[in-house]
């Protein structure tokens, strides 16, 4: 192994080789650092590969008695580098953003980040694309079809064509670019504008104390090759949302054996209203946890064992196993990584824990698998662990951390809520209801929601179905233990049974906050419903003992994406009249533009909670602001002899931010109103100089 990581080592010399000469080509060709950095990374990757393939692992290699395709090999390569490119670009844009720009720091970058990605990728490269395992120890990716990729080419086109479809709507409030907003400071960090953030050292890890920033690090590419506007941040955001898709449709196709059920139930996903409004709305990150929230089922439901498998008859006479007791418990570890990632993402997500445990515990009848996932699981969660480490780092001690941890969470109060049990579920029933009618977003958007009768009767169909299965299954279950009774082809029933149980255990956890939680929370749910309702259409067709005609299916799920489509014409043909209401008024965005133009060394103020976020991001953090009005800042600002707008929400603020300004020395200059698009006022701004200017 001496001699393989010293090939590696020298091949990895070569493609830093090729990466730094790149890099500067690109730089030279005005596609600045980080966009650089991302042609070049490819460029190295690409030269690697070769070169590994051929020296550094060759020997290894000739021994194997047969090879997969080199674009199947190659694939594998690309994916298994990129925790070490991860660690790479992390590392690279630290050294970027910590030390001065001497002529060298962008060579000394790409060899730091070389050299922390080097030994994962060498692992990696060794033990997992290089290599040949056992039958009995292989845990490969399933072979994919090409009927398969074709369904989900056809998802992802009806999706992304509602998805950008009037993409610069509604305005762009706060929480709808939080934390994907840090990265217009990271690209461009030129301004030293001040950020939202938990205190940290170096990149960020937690944007609050219950969410990570994983969509921050997903649309930082994005950014730095579309810019900074609606349209980029809709194809960030976006990934997520085609990622559920893909998750949802290889779910169901797993779990049901059905490439049609699983293409029906992603397609009708695809269309539904209350998935795509999500992603204009700060409903967006919480829904963007559930693609490794599915992609934790994905691994939990295990893979079929089929009828000609040479163990077949053992495992169709072993008594009181479940069906997928073959699992390794490798994939219990992974399945329980992504359903750490997902909490990671957004806290709500450790709800359906318990369900795992259970899947865990039934499948194998061993607390091997549970361990396993909860070893997973712990190891996904450790991102919380390192933000804290950081921020304890950041603050200067364990006490001062403390202190800071009790005043921020001082008025979050997750646990104040005084309802009793019977409202808490009202409350819970009534806010999943009008989540899945899309309810909550067009809250948020226009103010007023205006649902028809199809958006009112499937919320309630969505609801209903996962109680439904949940209660069939404890009926029939019991009598199905048996593994000869179940067959060695799988069961619907069985694991339909489990996936019904994970809306249910979301819904019972989320009733010890009561009011607490709101629409957005259980938009995690969206996805996993739909998959809970065509995994129970399955198991009707099971019951019934009779293949149900291919028309009828077709009619069915074509009912149901029209009416999904129809909600959708409605939906946006109020979004283009309006443009958004209230806190969401395109005026939000008209703001930003009109920054653009103004003098360069204007600050602008936002002592209101709803402007700065899209400010800094529309405006890629190339206009100084402030996001507080506070004593000091005002004075520094007064001092600097520096003109001010401030924009607030209410006319009746008007009077106390003229006093204010007023008091340090500035001089009321200018002032006026933003419009919605109906003409009423969206938001107001005043406009002062300083007195010694």
């Amino acid at each position: 192994m001496g001699n393989q990581l010293l090939r590696f080592g020298i091949t990895g010399a070569a493609g830093y080789v090729v990466d730094s000469l790149v890099l500067y080509a690109a730089m030279a060709l005005g596609m600045g650092f980080l966009r650089g950095r991302l042609v070049s990374f490819v460029c190295a990757v690409i030269v690697t590969f070769f070169l590994n393939r051929r020296y550094t692992f060759g020997g290894q290699l000739q021994a194997f008695d047969s090879r997969p395709p080199l674009w199947r090999e190659f694939s594998l390569y690309l994916a298994a580098m990129a925790l070490g490119g991860v660690l790479n670009l992390a590392t690279y844009w630290f050294v970027v953003a910590s030390f001065p720009r001497l002529p060298a720091l962008f060579a000394l970058a790409v060899a730091a980040g070389s050299l922390v990605g080097m030994l994962v990728n060498f692992a990696s490269a060794k033990w997992l694309v290089f290599s040949q395992w056992p039958s009995h120890r292989r845990f490969a990716l399933p072979r994919i079809h090409w009927l398969t990729v074709g369904c989900l080419m056809a998802v992802q086109a009806v999706f992304w064509t509602s998805h950008l479809h009037e993409a610069n709507l509604p305005g762009l409030y706060m929480d709808a670019v939080n934390p994907d907003y840090l990265a217009a400071r990271t690209l461009n960090p030129e301004l030293p504008n001040e950020v939202s953030l938990q205190p940290t050292i170096g990149p960020p890890v937690i944007g609050a104390l219950y969410h990570g920033v994983q969509t921050f690090y997903t649309g930082l590419p994005v950014f730095a090759v579309l810019g900074f506007n609606l349209f980029a941040l809709r194809v960030a955001q976006g990934l997520f949302a085609g990622g559920i898709l893909v998750m949802v449709h290889v779910v169901l196709q797993r779990a049901t054996g059905s490439l049609l059920l699983a293409l029906a139930g992603s397609l009708c996903l695809a269309t539904e209203l209350a998935f795509i409004a999500s992603f204009r709305t700060q409903f967006y990150i919480v829904v963007a946890g559930t693609f490794w929230m599915l992609l934790a089922v994905y691994l939990a439901l295990g893979r079929k064992t089929p009828a000609t498998a040479p163990h077949a008859r053992e495992v169709r006479a072993a008594p009181h196993t479940g069906i997928h007791d073959e699992i390794p418990a490798l994939a219990w570890f992974f399945s329980g990584l992504c359903a750490g990632l997902a909490v990671y993402s957004y806290f709500v997500f450790v709800f359906f824990v318990p369900v795992f445990v259970a899947m865990g515990w039934w499948h194998t009848r061993s607390w091997r698998g549970v361990l396993a996932w909860l070893l997973g699981f712990t190891l996904g969660m450790q991102t919380y662990v390192l933000g804290y480490l950081l921020a304890i780092t950041a603050l200067g001690g364990l006490g001062p951390a403390l202190e800071w941890l009790r005043s921020t969470s001082e008025g979050l109060g997750p646990m104040s809520s005084e309802l009793a049990l019977v409202p808490r579920v009202v409350n819970a029933w009534n806010v999943l209801v009008i989540t899945l009618e899309n309810a909550g977003n067009e809250l948020m958007i226009f103010g007023a929601a205006e649902q028809g009768a199809w958006a009112t009767w499937k919320a309630r169909l969505l609801v209903l179905v996962p109680v439904l299965l949940a209660m069939s299954g404890l009926v029939r279950l019991p009598a199905q233990r048996d593994r000869a009774e179940i067959g060695v082809d799988g069961n619907a029933l069985l694991v339909g049974w489990h996936l019904a149980w994970l809306p249910l255990s979301f819904f019972a956890v989320s009733l010890v906050f009561g009011d607490r939680l709101w629409s957005h929370h259980y938009s995690s749910l969206i996805a996993i419903v739909y998959v809970v309702l065509f995994i129970a259409i399955a198991q009707a067709q099971r019951a019934l003992r009779r293949d149900v005609p291919i028309w009828a299916g077709v009619v069915l799920v074509a009912g149901f994406a029209a009416g999904n489509v129809l909600q959708q014409r409605t939906f946006f043909e109020r979004l283009a009249e309006t443009g958004g209401v209230g806190y969401f008024s395109d005026a939000l965005n008209r703001l930003a533009d009109d920054a653009m133009a103004m003098p360069a060394d204007l600050v602008h103020i936002f002592p209101e909670w709803g402007f700065g976020m899209p400010f800094a991001f529309l405006t890629a953090n190339r206009r100084p602001y402030e996001a507080y009005m506070y004593d000091d800042n005002l004075q520094r600002l007064a001092d600097a002899g520096s003109t001010v707008r401030v924009y607030y929400w209410l006319p009746e603020a008007e009077s106390s931010y003229r006093d204010m300004l007023q008091a340090h020395g500035f001089r009321i200059s200018n002032g006026g109103t933003y419009l919605q698009r109906d003409q009423e006022a969206a938001f107001y701004w005043l406009e002062a100089v300083a007195s010694a200017r």
